[in-house]
């Protein structure tokens, strides 16, 4: 290992890094705890994504655990929180499939 004078300015672009990271992290979260269990506020709130939403979490058979949308749609409880949790922490996770 190399020994070098310390660099301020280094500590500081780290700091403001970690900071960036724990602010993206806790959106996230607070993102995925808003609309977790509750299709229809979110599919209200972010209707551009209504189309995946339903090809990806709307249950054709009726599963043990489900969500009734007030039209009447039944979505997969199980299904549509995991989606809900890739799309929220899309950008930490790997890979295209969200």
């Amino acid at each position: 290992m190399e020994l070098k004078p310390i660099d301020l300015d280094k500590i500081s672009e780290s700091a403001l890094n970690l900071r960036f990271v724990k602010q993206q992290i806790k959106s996230a979260c607070e993102f995925y705890l808003k609309y977790k269990d509750n299709p229809g506020l979110f599919i209200h709130e972010f209707p551009m994504y209504k189309s995946e939403f339903v090809r990806k979490c709307i249950a054709i058979n009726l599963p043990e655990e489900r969500l009734w949308l007030s039209d009447g749609t039944v979505a997969d409880k199980n299904k549509y929180n995991e989606w809900l949790f890739k799309l929220a922490f899309k950008d930490f996770i790997k890979g295209d499939e969200c």
